[in-house]
């Protein structure tokens, strides 16, 4: 499906440092399914390698408020 294929793209940026791709990735499976909770954690570590701890803690809070 395509959710488990962009949050493997994603995955793929994230490795390759490429984080804005990463996280356009893990958006589009948020759009697919905003429920999806590994979207939301990868998008948390992706900002936290960008330096972007405010953002990182947002991501996190929303993977937590679902249920």
């Amino acid at each position: 499906n395509y959710e488990d294929a962009y949050i493997n793209l994603g995955n793929s940026y994230g490795v390759l440092r490429n984080y804005q791709f990463s996280i356009e990735s893990y958006t589009k499976v948020l759009k697919i399914n905003p429920n999806n909770k590994m979207a939301y954690e990868n998008m948390a570590k992706t900002y936290e390698a960008m330096g972007e701890s405010g953002k990182a803690s947002e991501m996190r809070k929303k993977m937590e408020s679902i249920r």
